[in-house]
């Protein structure tokens, strides 16, 4: 009687834990553009794959009727946000969005009970969740979808040392995990090679050939899983090689284009998430598991894999030469794990009630300021009237402002107010924008006739409803002069099908043909002499196709 009473209370604070965790991923998730209830327009890039997916939904096939450099994993995954119930003018790529973070946390927290009893299990979760909020930039990007990904394939490492093998359904899904991220950008997949290659080096130590035989196996079906289905579509589209053009070939010269050092991207990173601090606490859990694990065999099995991993993980992210914040969300699993190791030493059975109370405390003060801003960044708020200073200098800024300030010391200093009300400015500011240059874009033109809007995402197709008339409906973020066969497809494609509108941003404009690219100096000539412009909206162009000559 006993025995099944303590089973129902294991049951009923299970249960209570799993919808823990649902609630902080839920309070999460609406720091994210595709939320239902958000309105703020969705980021360049997010943008961009929302449209791809609604050109996927729509019958378009990927990399033939439109292009990026990213893989089919992200263009898959947005389709599947245009097939759920749409919560927004931007499809359900919400509900996408919420069940990959639900993964991730889930998986937090499993690894979390390894370890940790469930009060500080939901605290890693928590931390996790703070550490995240700066680097998730409004959602829908790659790295997102790799995180539960991430999580499962360090959580499987760690288990292959404790029975020296794994379930056949741990390598399967380690498998398929890591061909999904693979499609997703291609250099990704980095942060599975080192773990398991350590695997195969400890089963040949151990001269273990059937399970290696195993974990073979059941790997390979993983990734034939994903990659088969996939490829196939892809081969029967007639666009497989184009495919491995832009995802793999074409990455190599995104790379070669980089433009920042190493150094200063890490300056950048330690403003945005006082890098070298959050180091100091994983440093923390590095000592914690070296003390509390020192008489396991396994132990530098495992801190040596995950070191690996983190590194290698955290080279890759600077290969591009370019501060993305997104970038860095691969590193927060890395840190989770060793969160969770850190947390081993405030202990809610040892008498430490204060310490955990000022614990709790510390993470719900960390969380109130970045939560602040990602509201104001997403949602309406109220502002107060005599704001004629501040608008101007958040203008001045220009569009390309991203909040390079460090805190909220900085934010007063230079612009007189609180860090808030300038991104409730600036959402307010960029979506009155978008909002007015598409409803004229609506109705200056039919919907089946074509746009393009330069290098400015995707957002203008998706407000307007509207298609462009190429694949590359942004032009990728590379020097076109030396990309030849993307510069002449899109003369090509522009000549051939001209749209019936453009948008264009101020900054084009305003370089000197010393700045620009040829291509693009001759798309502007193109322009005047094939256009006309009927309004001007904040920074955007708006211009429309002359009557055909008779």
């Amino acid at each position: 009687m006993e025995s099944s009473q303590r089973n129902d209370w294991d049951w009923a604070f299970a249960a209570l834990s799993a919808c823990l965790v649902f609630t902080l991923t839920f309070i999460f998730s609406l720091s994210l553009t595709s939320s239902p209830w958000a309105e703020a327009i969705p980021g360049h890039d997010s943008s961009m794959f929302i449209y791809m997916g609604r050109e996927m939904a729509r019958g378009g096939v990927p990399y033939l009727d439109f292009t990026d450099h990213k893989g089919i994993s992200i263009i898959l995954a947005n389709a599947l946000g245009w097939l759920m119930p749409h919560v927004n003018r931007f499809g359900g790529i919400y509900w996408v969005e919420l069940l990959s973070l639900l993964a991730f946390t889930g998986l937090t927290y499993h690894m979390g009970r390894q370890v940790l009893d469930r009060p500080r299990s939901l605290l890693a979760v928590a931390v996790s969740l703070l550490v995240l909020d700066p680097l998730i930039e409004s959602g829908n990007l790659t790295e997102l979808y790799a995180l539960a990904g991430i999580m499962l394939t360090l959580l499987a490492y760690l288990r292959y040392f404790e029975a020296n093998s794994l379930p056949a359904w741990s390598y399967f899904l380690v498998g398929l995990s890591g061909a999904f991220v693979f499609n997703l950008r291609a250099n990704m997949i980095i942060s599975w090679l080192p773990l398991i290659a350590l695997i195969f080096v400890h089963l040949l130590i151990h001269k273990n050939y059937a399970e290696m035989k195993r974990a073979v196996a059941w790997t390979s079906l993983g990734i034939l899983t994903f990659i088969l289905p996939v490829s196939l579509y892809l081969l029967y589209q007639g666009a497989f090689a184009e495919m491995v053009n832009f995802s793999i070939l074409f990455n190599l010269q995104y790379l070669n284009d980089s433009k920042l050092t190493t150094e200063e991207i890490l300056m950048k990173l330690e403003e945005k998430l006082a890098f070298y601090h959050l180091l100091g606490l994983e440093g923390l859990g590095l000592l914690a598991c070296l003390v509390k694990d020192r008489g396991r065999g396994q132990t530098y099995w495992r801190l040596g894999g995950y070191l690996l991993a983190f590194g290698a993980t955290f080279y890759s992210t600077l290969l591009s030469g370019r501060f993305y914040p997104h970038y860095f969300m691969v590193l927060v699993p890395f840190f989770s794990l060793l969160i969770i190791q850190a947390l081993r030493l405030f202990d809610l059975k040892r008498g430490q009630a204060l310490v955990n109370l000022v614990l709790i405390v510390l993470v719900a003060y960390l969380f109130k300021y970045p939560a602040d801003i990602f509201y104001n960044r997403v949602y309406s708020v109220s502002l107060a009237e005599d704001h004629p200073t501040l608008v101007a200098k958040v203008d001045q800024l220009g569009p390309g402002f991203n909040g390079q300030l460090k805190g909220p010391g900085d934010w007063q200093w230079a612009l007189g107010t609180d860090e808030r009300y300038v991104w409730a400015l600036k959402r307010s500011s960029t979506k009155n924008k978008y909002e007015a240059a598409s409803q004229l874009i609506v109705a200056e033109s039919q919907p089946g006739e074509t746009l393009y809007s330069h290098r400015i995402g995707g957002a203008f197709y998706l407000l307007a409803d509207r298609q462009a008339p190429s694949r590359y409906f942004n032009l990728p973020a590379v020097d076109l002069d030396q990309a030849e066969a993307v510069a002449k497809e899109f003369r090509s494609d522009l000549t051939r099908q001209p749209p019936q509108m453009l948008v264009i941003e101020d900054k084009i404009k305003a370089r000197s043909p010393l700045d620009r690219s040829q291509v693009e100096t001759d798309f502007l000539a193109w322009i005047q002499k094939n256009y006309e412009e009927i309004d001007q909206v904040g920074e955007f162009h708006l211009y429309k196709k002359l009557p055909a000559r008779p």
